[in-house]
């Protein structure tokens, strides 16, 4: 496969089809055809962007003078400045028409991006000397910092952390640390990640012995991946409620950390069983402190399944006053009497801002309408 097949297969896995752009052309006023960048992911306010440099294979001399001349032409020159050219088209094109991977068409100017990560991916020549290959990357005038990413550093990195914006954490420790830190250019990406990793390691000091941190990284994704269920949720909304609207409910389930989305997968486990029992459990709830967004798991019993609109609405209504945040998720769970075996599943999503009301303060005074909810800190990573 290309570079550019690689990446789009890459990012629609890790960051969904739904947020994953391939073909970023676009005709700018002056009718001239011209391209925002080689491959794009776009979740809320987090914007990645990505500059593809591959070397051609019949023209890879293993001369390690040639190929440093060829890294820093394309890499270090070329992608940097595209990307300069990028930013200014962010700025100042009022429509930026790209489909995504799922074919949905989204304008790119409405993108109130709060953090842009900058990416020029390369797949290296064989003669390209382990010292630039090592470079992180650099801060361009025009564009700001931009990584610099080996493929297979790239694609390590997504394996190890799974999650769109724990990547994103990682990119954004990356460039403050590379920019404050010169001698993150003497060390492999693998001892970078693994100074990411050692949270209470708050010095600048970077050695090769950090690889050994990543090695430690504890691979827990059965207990939190939740990327199938984000993956089908579009080939399951019924018929006819194909637009775009669900991307809200995705958007808040990417942001959730692995101890986060830990949480979120008991519940949903959880409901499951329960909605099985003839008596309607107490929702289960839980609040991303930094989200603002809280989630609330609602199982109904066989005999109250003709009332699940009424009860979906009602909790995550109560849910998010009760917690006080901006947004709520709530989701109902369901056996599919048809066929015993699978589940129905169906989900709110509210988003304002809060402020007292009476009535329920009221509501909530009258009783208990959740299984009871504690103040937890978890952390997000585990070490052997």
């Amino acid at each position: 496969m290309s570079l550019e097949q690689i990446l789009a297969q890459n990012n629609s896995n890790i960051f969904l089809r739904e947020f994953t752009f391939s073909n970023t052309k676009f005709k700018r006023v002056d009718g001239q055809e011209v391209e925002l960048c080689d491959g794009a992911v776009w979740i809320d306010d987090l914007l990645i962007l990505f500059q593809l440099k591959e070397r051609n294979p019949k023209h890879d001399t293993s001369d390690s003078a040639e190929e440093t001349r060829w890294f820093e032409r394309k890499v270090e020159k070329n992608a940097v400045g595209q990307f300069a050219d990028t930013l200014t088209y962010l700025e100042t094109e009022k429509q930026l028409p790209f489909v995504n991977h799922r074919g949905q068409r989204l304008n790119f100017a409405d993108a109130k991006a709060t953090r842009i990560h900058l990416i020029a991916l390369f797949d290296h020549p064989s003669g390209l000397p382990i010292d630039l290959m090592s470079r992180k990357g650099r801060v361009s005038k025009r564009a700001g910092f931009v990584h610099y990413f080996q493929l297979g550093n790239y694609e390590t990195v997504c394996m190890y952390l799974h999650t769109p914006f724990e990547i994103a954490e990682y990119l954004d420790f990356r460039s403050d640390f590379v920019q404050r830190v010169p001698a993150s250019h003497d060390v492999s990406e693998k001892a970078m990640f693994g100074k990411f990793l050692t949270d209470k390691d708050d010095d600048d000091e970077i050695l090769h012995e950090h690889e050994l941190v990543a090695d430690r990284l504890i691979d827990d994704r059965d207990e939190f991946n939740i990327s199938r269920l984000m993956e089908v949720y579009y080939d399951r909304i019924e018929s006819g409620n194909t637009g775009t609207q669900y991307h809200q409910i995705l958007k808040e389930m990417a942001k959730l950390t692995r101890n986060m989305c830990s949480q979120f997968r008991q519940r949903f486990e959880w409901a499951k069983e329960r909605c099985r029992e003839s008596k309607q459990a107490k929702p289960s709830r839980f609040l991303p402190v930094k989200q603002d967004c809280g989630f609330v798991s609602i199982p109904i019993p066989d005999h109250m399944q003709d009332d699940w609109q009424a009860q979906l609405k009602v909790y995550t209504i109560l849910c998010k006053y009760d917690f006080k945040c901006s947004k709520c998720i709530g989701y109902t769970m369901a056996v599919n009497l048809n066929n015993p075996d699978s589940y129905n599943v169906n989900w709110m999503y509210l988003e304002f801002e809060w402020q007292r009301e009476e009535e329920l303060d009221s509501t909530l005074a009258e009783g208990s309408w959740f299984r009871d909810t504690r103040s937890e800190l978890k952390g997000k990573y585990s070490l052997e």
